[in-house]
């Protein structure tokens, strides 16, 4: 079973902020598709996401998680899929532990 240590020291290698890593255990928190491990969310990537949802359960402002995505994609993170609607892209899921539950995020 991974540990939060494997997902911290891969997050140091891909330089996360503390901000960006809340934003994205927020997204992992309140996947929609029933997918609670990262094996299983590689299956089926359903982890759309908008700028408005991700302020709302981030408790973010629109503003602050605009430039987290914005640095996110850049660092191939997520992806974006329309003007507003983005993904955790799957070659960054597929570099954690598959067995990675989200709940030890």
């Amino acid at each position: 079973m991974a540990t939060v240590l494997d997902v911290t020291l891969y997050n140091r290698e891909t330089n996360l902020s503390e901000l960006e890593y809340k934003l994205l255990k927020v997204w992992f928190d309140t996947l929609e598709n029933g997918a609670k491990t990262i094996d299983v969310l590689v299956c089926d990537n359903y982890s759309w996401k908008d700028t408005k949802t991700l302020a709302e359960d981030s408790g973010l402002s629109v503003h602050q998680v605009s430039g987290l995505i914005s640095s996110l994609v850049k660092k191939g993170i997520v992806t974006i899929e329309e003007d507003d609607l983005f993904y955790i892209d799957e070659s960054y899921l597929e570099k954690l532990p598959q067995d990675l539950e989200f709940s030890s995020l």
